[in-house]
């Protein structure tokens, strides 16, 4: 046992695929974790570790850059091992990383884990469960076109019949054929949006909707080789 480890504590780098954990309380400095049985309930599974592609001499490329390309490859990874991708199983990933300091010593190790994206405590492992969505419920990213929803402010959203109160509704999704994520991308999104509604509604059928863009790309996702945006308006029952 480590001098000063607690009980039940795990050092990072002892942490391995299968390994599940509470969150830590200093999320500053993360030298440890509680390591809890998967079937009683925690906050975090490791799903895969690996080293970044980098050699001991390579700049540190940022803490924001490390983690955005860390989280990236640990989204990539998910699939392989809960049975279903981070767009269709409920689950975000929780990445640990090296700081400065650590890639000054050549430490490349990046630990990843799962949590649920409507922040339960996951209550048995993920492993192989094709994810945790529960139903009645969509992500974000698994909702297809012609599928209608309630309002949320997660990731999570209730399914609802187009044919009753609704929210919005996806009405069509594309891939952006750019090789780079472009950095305005946040502002850009919506005007995609509304050219794409202009050519599935009709100019009076517009005028009663708010288009907007509801998912998009975002660099780690982007990393993870996510290139799609998705397309949802508002009340367009009580438009049309």
């Amino acid at each position: 046992r480590v001098l000063g480890l607690p009980a039940g504590g795990l050092l990072l780098e002892d942490l391995r695929p299968g390994d599940c954990f509470n969150d830590p309380t200093n999320v500053d400095m993360i030298l440890a974790v509680e390591a809890v049985p998967c079937s009683s309930p925690h906050d975090n599974e490791v799903f895969s570790v690996f080293d970044f592609p980098a050699d001991r001499r390579a700049p540190y490329p940022g803490e924001d850059q490390a983690l955005i390309d860390a989280s990236g490859r640990c989204l990539g990874k998910m699939e392989a091992y809960v049975g279903a991708s981070f767009k269709e199983s409920g689950l975000d990933v929780f990445t640990l990383f090296p700081v400065e300091a650590a890639w000054a010593l050549g430490d490349r190790r990046v630990v990843c884990s799962a949590y649920d994206l409507g922040f339960e405590r996951l209550l048995t492992s993920v492993r192989s469960t094709g994810g945790v969505i529960p139903d009645g419920f969509a992500t974000v990213w698994s909702l297809t076109p012609g599928e209608c929803f309630e309002e949320s402010y997660g990731d999570l959203v209730p399914i609802v019949p187009c044919s009753g109160p609704h929210f919005g509704m996806l009405f069509e999704s594309f891939d952006l054929d750019t090789p780079v994520l472009s950095p305005t991308i946040d502002a850009d999104v919506d005007g995609f949006c509304m050219d794409r509604a202009e050519t599935v509604f009709t100019a009076l059928e517009l005028a009663g909707l708010e288009v907007f863009a509801l998912r998009w790309p975002g660099p780690a996702t982007w990393t993870a080789g996510d290139r799609e945006v998705a397309c949802a308006a508002l009340d367009i029952t009580a438009a049309s």
